[in-house]
């Protein structure tokens, strides 16, 4: 009996491995089969990623190439701002300059009318005593007008009177034009 009790025994052990081995494949099998869903399932997002990486990569290499575009326009930009910059500061420098030779003209201007006046006067004056007709027209004598008023001028800087602006012409002509004798510098 012992034998029949040992016998049963391992009928019983035989069938529960076989049934928990049974059990093991068929869980085994749906797990298989559920992962074959997973797998596909996971080969579609490999597959959507891997247009999203390719795409990405086009995109980059667009964008590089935009870039360096953009960085050459830059660099052309900064070369004209230089060349402005040195334009700029050529200008003002001719500015300077411009105003330097300006007030000397008007002061040459001045000497000159000055040194004119002058020597007019020692010839008016030599003049005067040889003829005292001639001393009186002082037709001969060069005199300045500025841009508005009705006065001539013995300088071309005589009070507010800007000396780029004034021309000069015969005393006579200014006189003939209506022009009278400035009171200051006369």
């Amino acid at each position: 009996m012992e034998e029949k009790k040992k016998k049963k025994h391992r009928i019983r052990s035989w069938f529960l491995s076989h049934k928990l081995t049974t059990t093991v494949f068929v869980v085994l099998i749906c797990c298989l089969i559920s992962m074959s869903g997973t797998v596909s399932s996971a080969e579609s997002q490999i597959e959507s990623l891997t247009a999203q990486y390719e795409k990405a990569q086009n995109d980059l290499a667009t964008l590089t190439a935009q870039y360096e575009d953009l960085q050459d326009e830059v660099t052309h930009y900064e070369d004209q701002q230089e060349t402005i910059d040195d334009l700029n500061a050529k200008l003002t420098k001719l500015r300077k300059k411009y105003k330097t030779v300006s007030s000397e003209n008007a002061s040459l201007k001045s000497k000159t009318a000055s040194s004119d006046n002058q020597s007019s006067g020692t010839t008016v004056s030599s003049k005067s005593a040889d003829s005292s007709s001639d001393s009186n027209s002082g037709s001969g004598d060069m005199v300045w007008l500025s841009a508005t008023g009705s006065k001539y001028h013995s300088i071309p800087n005589c009070g507010r009177m800007n000396p780029d602006n004034a021309r000069q012409i015969s005393r006579s002509s200014a006189e003939a034009q209506g022009y009278d004798a400035c009171s200051n510098c006369w």
